[in-house]
């Protein structure tokens, strides 16, 4: 049985490639003392006609693909990204997602990835790669030794989804990230929570406490955003500051 974006095998993911029916748009991340974007995260969209409307329920879900479907869908998600936003990423940090074993694959396979960034011209610094907090617990030691490779390159990391379970803990001792990607579920309501508003706060202070820079997910209205600025937090992402688009649009901004 097919899973509600319409994609359920190895035949699936072959239509979806082959036919290019997956664009990439890309989201701003604005540094809020400035009003500047700072960056953008790159998303997987399906192309005008396809059912692909959700297209982050295929990583965050079991059992639907296989692991070799999963990675070379992400594998083919990553080398789109790069090269849709290689011009984004000559100024801008560029975050990408990126599922454990295809965080595994391209570390066994480093030359051909930095040969890629070469080919590209971008700056391996400007790259972020984002982990889900929902990673396995279990897997957390193999992304630690995974990472140092990258971060050998000059990449930096972020904890995705922080916020949304208490893995993020125990990612962000052993990952030690550059960035904590904070849950919308968090930010929801949180102009009429004051738990959220001091769940938020302390967020902030521990990551730069720890040298980390929180990056605030979901921001959808005006004082949901006065909030981060009250609050002091340094980045944000969401639709009150941009929606996703493709690389073009925002180059000829």
């Amino acid at each position: 049985m097919k899973n509600r974006i319409g994609i359920s095998s190895t035949d699936d993911v072959n239509k979806l490639l082959q036919g290019r029916l997956c664009t990439m748009a890309f989201q701003p991340i604005l540094e809020l003392h400035t009003e500047e974007i700072y960056g953008f995260e790159a998303l997987l969209r399906g192309s005008n006609g396809t059912n692909l409307q959700s297209p982050g329920f295929l990583f965050n879900q079991e059992g639907y693909l296989d692991k070799e479907c999963l990675l070379r869908l992400d594998t083919a998600c990553i080398g789109s990204a790069l090269r849709s936003g290689r011009e984004l990423a000559q100024k801008h940090c560029l975050f990408i997602n990126i599922h454990f074993a295809t965080l595994r694959y391209l570390s066994l396979h480093l030359d051909s990835f930095t040969r890629l960034l070469d080919e590209l011209d971008i700056n391996p610094a400007n790259i972020v790669f984002e982990i889900s907090e929902r990673t396995d617990l279990n897997c957390v030691t193999e992304i630690e030794k995974y990472m140092r490779e990258f971060v050998r390159l000059g990449m930096q990391i972020a904890i995705d989804d922080t916020g949304a379970s208490f893995n993020w803990i125990h990612h962000m001792l052993r990952v030690k990230p550059t960035y904590l990607k904070v849950d919308k579920a968090v930010i929801d309501n949180i102009d009429i929570s004051r738990r959220k508003q001091a769940l938020v706060k302390s967020l902030n202070l521990m990551a730069n406490s720890m040298g980390m820079h929180l990056i605030v997910e979901g921001v959808e209205s005006l004082r949901q955003l006065q909030l981060l600025n009250e609050t002091g937090i340094a980045f944000a992402q969401g639709f009150w500051l941009g929606h996703p688009h493709p690389a073009e649009t925002w180059m000829n901004n």
